[in-house]
């Protein structure tokens, strides 16, 4: 279904949220029922764990079926990539960018690139996080994504921005481009809902 509503020319990822811990079983079954559909990655099927996940790749190899593995947005720590990337059970790793910081996300980024894995760096409700990995991907050729979940920051302004056709641009003024908004009022709602309390 998911497929069907973005069309063939759209990258589709799926996050199980370590959902599948102790199944491989029903990993495989859905990553094979949904090959066909072509998933760009498969995220954090297990909690960070060699075993499982070396088990569930032979299994799919055996059934000739190939989908990219992204993992790590718990890895806090650089140099715990290197046993999973050294055993090639990540095809993409995601370490948290406000948690690791910019030059630690480049470094993770190098460290990738040596295994043959790519970067894409994790962000959630935190729009200088995102600008952050915007500017990551513009200095190294590792790191092709940013992860948006479309959260605003309305304290900042950000115009300096623009989305368009898939693709971010990013202003090339200093500390990050962004400033703070000079009509940001932090008494007033983000939404018209009434709150009563």
């Amino acid at each position: 279904a998911a497929r069907d509503a973005v069309g063939p020319n759209v990258n589709l990822m799926a996050v199980a949220n370590n959902g599948y811990e102790a199944h491989v079983d029903w990993a495989l079954r859905f990553l094979e029922a949904t090959s066909a559909h072509e998933l760009y990655w498969m995220e954090e099927i297990f909690p960070d764990d060699t075993a499982q996940y070396h088990r569930l790749l032979d299994e799919l190899h055996a059934r000739n079926v190939s989908v990219p593995i992204a993992e790590g947005e718990t890895i806090w720590e650089i140099d715990e990539f290197r046993p999973y990337l050294k055993a090639g059970v990540f095809d993409i790793i995601q370490p948290d960018m406000r948690t690791v910081g910019f030059s630690n996300v480049l470094r993770a980024a190098d460290l990738a690139s040596a295994h043959g894995a790519m970067l894409v760096p994790h962000n959630w409700q935190s729009e200088v996080g995102k600008l952050m990995s915007i500017h990551a991907a513009l200095v190294t050729e590792n790191i092709r994504f940013a992860e948006d979940n479309r959260w605003s920051n309305h304290a900042l302004d950000t115009s300096g921005y623009v989305f368009r056709d898939g693709q971010w641009t990013a202003p090339e003024a200093p500390g990050w481009g962004i400033s703070l908004n000079d009509h940001y009022n932090p008494a007033a709602p983000e939404t018209d809902a009434l709150v009563i309390s």
